[in-house]
């Protein structure tokens, strides 16, 4: 019984452990809150505008971005490619640009008050302001 309760005690570490998806901004962007069909929309290329503003999604490496597609899109990556194939074909948009690391990801949004994309909650920092939850 002993051998049992380590492996469902790490598992229950492991799963309290992962900090909830946000989508953040720029501080400096006049978008305060997106729901979760808006950025639907916005991440499938269907739409650039939200309230009036211009908005882009971009994403950068990471491996949240199954989670963040399945939990707040409803989508699975192989979905959100064909959306994005489609996108590319018809001329209609492309798919989000992909910066190589965090890091990168949130100089752009800093520098870019129009740019959107998801993190783990634990790593919002200064200057960027959660728009989803």
């Amino acid at each position: 019984m002993h051998m049992l309760s380590l492996p469902l005690s790490l598992l229950l570490l492991s799963t309290t452990a992962r900090a909830e998806l946000v989508v953040v901004t720029s501080h400096e962007s006049p978008i305060s809150q997106l729901s979760r069909a808006q950025l639907a929309e916005v991440f499938s290329g269907r739409t650039r505008i939200v309230n009036g503003h211009a908005i882009t999604p971009v994403e950068y490496e990471n491996a949240d971005r199954e989670r963040f597609y399945q939990q707040v899109l409803g989508r699975s990556p192989s979905q959100m490619r064909t959306i994005w194939a489609k996108l590319l074909f018809t001329g209609d948009g492309q798919p989000p640009r992909v910066f190589g690391s965090y890091a990168e990801a949130r100089s752009q949004l800093l520098a870019d008050r129009g740019l959107i994309t998801y993190i783990d909650s634990k790593q919002l920092g200064p200057g960027l302001k959660v728009i989803f939850p």
